[in-house]
């Protein structure tokens, strides 16, 4: 078995709130191969995109994109944003470096459902059976988001809708729709709050029901994306949307809308694939935005 080195994340503290990354995995993609597997309509201008080295691409232009959780503790309890794709590596021994254990988190929120946001949901049990990775948790699905995956498993027809729709149907059958039948699910709708904290931003487009997650006390807030932005190039090309977008124009509209909403304010913006300062402040530069360090 592979030893993996501990990742302590980073950390933020929102009026009452912490918040701290929980590292899974780091991919490097060439800009080129990235623009034509991922974002098609990009354009690689240097003196436009020289702002993402070295945080979010290393010289060479190649992307940084990672996966990870986030863990906010609040009025003692403990929320996971969402779990990763199951990758190999440090995660577990990450999230307990950050005082938790997975019997620990009380709750699991979503922005959507797609397979790397979702990957630790469930485990194989010893006697062959799935079981909750957070067993003492709830699990806050988005309820558009999870009847859009639901459907597509059972409706061949509306799977011609969705061309990743294939790769969701394993996923949805090994940690979504066994947490449902176990009762562990709660179903989120535009006007959840948890706690007089945690509420949500409707974000559509990368999925139909996609969320952004806001967190506020004390006059300060944060807001994590989900995938409305996939990577910060996107925040100074906003009409380029991911290949695995399900409606990339309406996305693309989206990812405008919150970027002028946050753009200039006290907002913390958190990526979930963003390296190596998930965190930061929108701004408006020019005609387009970018990401400074938070």
């Amino acid at each position: 078995m592979k030893n993996y080195a501990v990742v302590r994340g980073k950390k933020w503290q929102i009026g009452d709130v912490t918040i701290e990354s929980i590292f899974e995995v780091e991919r490097l993609y060439p800009f080129k191969k990235a623009f034509k597997r991922i974002f098609q309509k990009a354009s690689l201008l240097p003196d436009e995109l020289g702002w993402l080295i070295p945080d979010f691409a290393n010289e060479n232009f190649d992307m940084k994109l990672l996966c990870q959780s986030y863990l906010i503790k609040s009025q003692g309890k403990n929320i996971l944003v969402e779990t990763g794709m199951n990758a190999p590596g440090p995660y577990e021994e990450n999230l307990r470096a950050a005082g938790c254990r997975p019997q620990d988190i009380d709750y699991v929120i979503f922005s959507h459902l797609h397979y790397d946001h979702i990957g630790r949901n469930t485990k194989m049990g010893i006697n062959g059976t799935l079981k909750p990775t957070f067993v003492n948790a709830r699990y806050l699905f988005g309820r558009e988001q999870y009847n859009h995956f639901k459907l597509m498993y059972e409706d061949p027809e509306e799977r011609k809708n969705d061309s990743f729709a294939y790769e969701h149907r394993y996923p949805y059958l090994l940690h979504i729709r066994p947490l449902v039948e176990m009762g562990m699910v709660d179903f989120m709708d535009d006007d959840f709050n948890l706690h007089g904290v945690i509420s949500l931003f409707p974000a559509p487009g990368h999925t139909p029901g996609h969320y952004a997650i806001v967190v506020e006390s004390k006059g300060a807030s944060a807001f994590i994306g989900g995938d409305v932005v996939h990577h910060p190039l996107q925040m100074t090309q906003t009409d380029v949307a991911a290949a695995f977008d399900y409606d990339p124009v309406l996305a693309s509209q989206t990812r405008e809308k919150i970027c002028e909403k946050l753009a200039g304010t006290d907002t913390l913006y958190l990526g979930m694939h963003f390296a190596e300062n998930p965190g930061g402040f929108v701004i408006k530069a020019d005609k387009c935005y970018k990401l400074v360090n938070g």
